[in-house]
C-alpha cells in the first residue's frame, strides 16, 4: 500500500513538472481535436493567440500583426548585431499587407515585399559599413543605423488601413545574432537611416523596371506591358505618327466607286484591321488614331469633292432654266 503511495506522489510530481516545462515529442504525435497554443479554449483546428509566431522551415519566419489608424510611428521588430569580422552581412525580405480601409469600406489588402541588407566590414580594401532597402514604396520599411555593425529594423502602418501584417524571413547572414522583438516598440529616430531605394536588380533600376511587366497575366516578350483587365487613367499620351499627309497635294486620294467596289468586297475600310485581326492581336492606339484620322481627312476631302459637284450642277441647272 506504501508502494502504491508513493508510486501516485511521483507520478503526480512528474505530471505537474511536465506541465511547467517546455513540451517536446520527438517523431509523429496525433491530436485528437483542436491544438491552442496561448488559449485553452481552440475553436479551431490550430489556434495561436499571440502576437508573433515564429514558423520554423529551412528558414526561420517571424511575423508580426496589428491594427487601428492611431498609432502610426515607426516600430523596431528586430535588433541586427554584425560581429567584427572582415565581412558580415545579414539579408531578409520582409513583406508587409495591409487590409482594409478605416473609412467604412473593405478593399483589398495589397502586399508589398522589401530586400534589406545590413553588411559590416573591417577591412581597409573594402571599408563598408551600411545598409540597404529596395522595394516598392519609402515609407513603410526602414533600416537605422545604431552604431558600427548595429542596426534596428522597423516598420510602420499607414492611417487608412486596419490593420497591418509583417513578415520577416532571414535570408543570409544566418551567423550574425539577430534579436526579433516579441511585440514591436517604437522605433529609435537616432542614428543613420537607411530608406527604401528602388534598386534591388530583381526589381528596378533607378525607379525603372529593367524588363517587361505583367499584370494578371504571363509576361509577354513582345510589350513592356501587359495587363490582363481594364486600365483606368485620367489621361492617357501617345506618341504616334499622324496623318495630316491626306492634304498635301500630291496624296493619291480613292476614287468613290473603286472604295465601294473595296468595301463590298472586303467588308471592312482600306487600311483598317478587320473584325478577326482586332480580334487576335488587339490595336495600336496610335496607329488606328492616326488611321482612323485619316479616313476622317479622306471623307473631308470626298465631302469637299461632292460638294463641287454639286454646285457645278445646280450652275447648269441655273444656266437650262434661263435658257428656257
Amino acid at each position: 500500500m506504501l508502494r502504491k503511495i508513493l508510486f501516485i506522489t511521483f507520478y503526480f510530481l512528474l505530471l505537474v513538472g511536465i506541465s511547467h516545462a517546455q513540451y517536446q515529442v520527438e517523431g509523429d504525435y496525433t491530436i485528437n481535436g483542436n491544438l491552442g497554443i496561448g488559449t485553452a479554449t481552440p475553436a479551431h483546428g490550430i489556434e495561436v493567440n499571440k502576437r508573433t509566431v515564429k514558423f520554423s522551415n529551412q528558414h526561420a519566419i517571424y511575423r508580426w500583426r496589428w491594427g487601428g489608424g492611431t498609432d502610426l510611428e515607426w516600430k523596431k521588430v528586430a535588433d541586427i548585431q554584425l560581429a567584427n569580422a572582415p565581412w558580415r552581412c545579414a539579408s531578409f525580405e520582409v513583406e508587409i499587407f495591409n487590409v482594409g480601409s478605416n473609412y467604412g469600406s473593405s478593399v483589398l489588402g495589397q502586399k508589398m515585399l522589401f530586400f534589406v541588407s545590413a553588411r559590416r566590414s573591417s577591412s581597409v580594401a573594402n571599408d563598408n559599413d551600411d545598409g540597404l532597402i529596395s522595394g516598392p514604396v519609402s515609407d513603410f520599411v526602414r533600416l537605422v543605423k545604431i552604431g558600427t555593425g548595429e542596426y534596428e529594423l522597423q516598420v510602420r502602418q499607414k492611417q487608412h488601413w486596419r490593420e497591418m501584417e509583417v513578415t520577416i524571413r532571414q535570408t543570409g547572414g544566418f551567423d550574425s545574432p539577430i534579436t526579433y522583438l516579441e511585440s514591436p516598440v517604437n522605433g529609435s529616430t537616432s542614428g543613420e537611416i537607411y530608406t527604401p531605394t528602388p534598386e534591388h536588380t530583381h526589381l528596378y533600376t533607378k525607379g525603372q523596371f529593367v524588363g517587361n511587366v505583367a499584370i494578371g497575366t504571363s509576361v509577354k516578350d513582345e510589350y513592356a506591358l501587359a495587363a490582363n483587365g481594364i486600365i483606368r487613367a485620367k489621361e492617357i499620351k501617345v506618341e504616334a505618327d499622324w496623318a495630316d499627309f491626306v492634304f498635301e497635294d500630291n496624296y493619291k486620294l480613292m476614287k468613290l466607286s473603286e472604295l465601294e467596289e473595296f468595301i463590298n468586297e472586303n467588308r471592312h475600310l482600306p487600311e483598317i484591321p478587320t473584325e478577326k485581326e482586332v480580334e487576335e492581336n488587339g490595336i495600336s492606339l496610335g496607329e488606328m488614331n492616326s488611321k482612323l484620322l485619316q479616313k476622317v481627312e479622306e471623307q473631308t476631302l470626298y465631302i469637299l469633292q461632292l460638294q463641287k459637284q454639286l454646285e457645278d450642277v445646280n450652275k447648269r441647272l441655273d444656266k437650262i432654266e434661263r435658257s428656257n
